[in-house]
């Protein structure tokens, strides 16, 4: 197949894989290509460097207030950080592919976390028992597929996906339920 200057067409490709897989493509020259790999890193470099100096900041609040939910907030923003500089590529260059497939595993840790910290910036024992005890149901949910992931990566990320599909609109129900009240 070829492409003049700045002429455009559809090619469909198929591509197989058990991680969520999206996007677009571009053909490029080389300079453009490395100008726009240049950019990205730089993007990356002060998104990721932001959510760092965010968790170094809780990590003070924390040793000042002493207060466990910095550690929660702290724990959860540097697992965050982890998954989604693997997801993005960049510890690839750093470590292999099985690294990149077993680093998948921060997933159900980032959403046991984002759940014990949202229970306790929302004190949802004290004020919402109920949800309190159906967000510990999705921490369980989470112990498993992170089990479960170390045992089979494919079927203990296939489990995670659809089991937790429903976590983050509960977590904002949750936030909105409690702002109301």
């Amino acid at each position: 197949m070829y492409f003049s200057p700045y002429e455009k067409k559809e090619i469909y490709i198929h591509l197989n894989s058990i991680y969520g897989v999206f996007g677009a493509f571009e053909l490029k020259t080389e300079e453009k290509y490395t100008a726009d790999v240049q950019q990205k890193k730089y993007i990356y470099l002060f998104y990721f460097s932001a959510v760092t100096i965010i968790a170094i900041y809780n990590l003070l609040l924390f040793f000042y207030l002493r207060e466990n939910i910095y550690l929660l907030y702290i724990g959860h923003t540097l697992v965050f950080l982890i998954w989604a500089m693997n997801y993005r590529g960049l510890l690839l260059p750093l470590s292999n592919v099985q690294i990149y497939d077993f680093l998948q595993i921060t997933i159900p840790i980032f959403f046991a976390l984002l759940i014990f910290f949202s229970q306790s910036i929302l004190q949802t024992k004290k004020h919402f028992p109920y949800l309190h005890k159906i967000l510990y149901f999705f921490v369980a949910v989470c112990i498993i597929s992170l089990i479960w992931m170390l045992i089979s990566m494919k079927t203990g990320f296939e489990f995670m996906n659809i089991v937790a599909a429903p976590l983050l609109p509960f977590l904002l129900f949750v936030a909105i339920w409690a702002l109301y009240n």
